[in-house]
Order: C-alpha cells, then structure tokens, then sequence
C-alpha cells in the first residue's frame, strides 16, 4: 500500500497491527473541485486559442495546469496520508500536513482512558463516517475525524487495548510469582545455613 511505503520513513510499520484513514466521501470535494477547475480552464483555452497564436496558448495553459496537477497531489496527500495505527504498546496518531510538516502522537495503551466516536451531522449518518476520540488518563482529548464505520474502529482499538492490558497483568502476575518463589528459596538457603551451623556447633 502507498500509504505504508510513506509512513515507514516516520513510524515503524512492523509493529503495526490494524491502521485506519480518512473515509472516501472527504475526498469528494477536493475532487469536485479539481474537475470543475478543469473544465473551465478547458473551456478558456478553447476560446482562447481562437484569438491568440496557439503555440502561445497552449505553453500558458500547460503551465496553469501544471501548477493545479501539483497543488491537486499536495492536497490528495495532506488527506490519504492521516492515519490512526494500533501496535502491540500503543496507538499512533500521523498527520501529514504538506511534504514539509508533518506531526507524530503516541499513545500508550496504559494511558488511554477511553476510545469514543462521534457523529455529528446528517453526512456523518449517510456516508457512515464519524469521528474517533481518544481520551488520556490526564483528560486530554485527540480526535481523528472522518473515520469509515466508526463503531467497527473503536471495537477494533479496544480489542487491542484489552489484548494488552490482559498481557501486562498476566507479566505483572508472573513477576509477583516470580519473586515470591524467590523469597522462599534464599528463605529456605538461609534456614538450611543455620541448620548447619547449629549442627557444626553441636558437634
């Protein structure tokens, strides 16, 4: 996938278990946008090639569309690149914000209070898009908006979050045994040790 090739020079791709972005519907402006720039520029060179030489035209309107093609990608990007990715120990929030900005937030599982989602209007119930909240230990709240299916998400990201919080407190019991068992051994050493001094001095 696109996405993965660009993101593995940000974010460490292997430790990626399930990543989610943008639903389709927030691409539709930018693409309406772009055809209906299009055509108008169509249309003006249509009507100007009849006045003016077409050698010239032609370079000049290459030249705008260029310029659109390039403003066209920077946007498709600064959308298809935002990503939520769950992996084993955290969550990790990507926004790409043109090919010079860029920002990265992680979030532990253990500090995550809650996973939530939004929706907030008639589209969000029509396209089913919503938005995820993710809520920290310290109140402080980050959404990712328009997100496909968003209940499916938040069942995802919490399997996941539960998946961890069984394993740590099964590492945590483990540890607990772990250090019980050897308080009872250096116990038991320490009681054979005078166990045998006791006899070397009955002896």
């Amino acid at each position: 996938m696109l996405r993965n090739v660009i993101l593995k020079k940000y974010i460490d791709i292997n430790d990626i278990k399930y990543s989610v972005g943008h639903e389709f519907s927030v691409f539709l402006p930018l693409l309406a946008r772009s055809v209906i720039l299009l055509a108008i520029f169509l249309f003006l060179f249509v009507i100007a090639k009849k006045y003016f030489p077409i050698d010239y035209v032609f370079l000049i309107f290459l030249g705008i569309w260029v310029v659109l093609f390039i403003k066209f990608i920077i946007d498709f990007f600064d959308l298809y690149l935002d990503t939520l990715t769950a992996g084993e120990y955290n969550i990790t929030l990507f926004m790409w914000d043109g090919f010079f900005d860029n920002s990265i937030e992680i979030f532990d599982w253990d500090r995550i209070e809650s996973i939530s989602y939004r929706q907030d209007s008639f589209w969000d119930k029509v396209f089913m898009k919503g938005d995820i909240l993710i809520r920290l230990d310290d109140d402080i709240e980050f959404p990712f908006e328009d997100v496909y299916r968003p209940k499916k998400v938040i069942e995802r990201l919490t399997r996941y979050k539960n998946r961890f919080i069984s394993r740590k407190l099964h590492d945590s019991q483990q540890d607990e045994d772990f250090n019980q068992d050897e308080r009872f051994t250096i116990l038991v050493d320490a009681l054979s040790e005078v166990v045998k001094d006791y006899s070397k001095q009955k002896h």
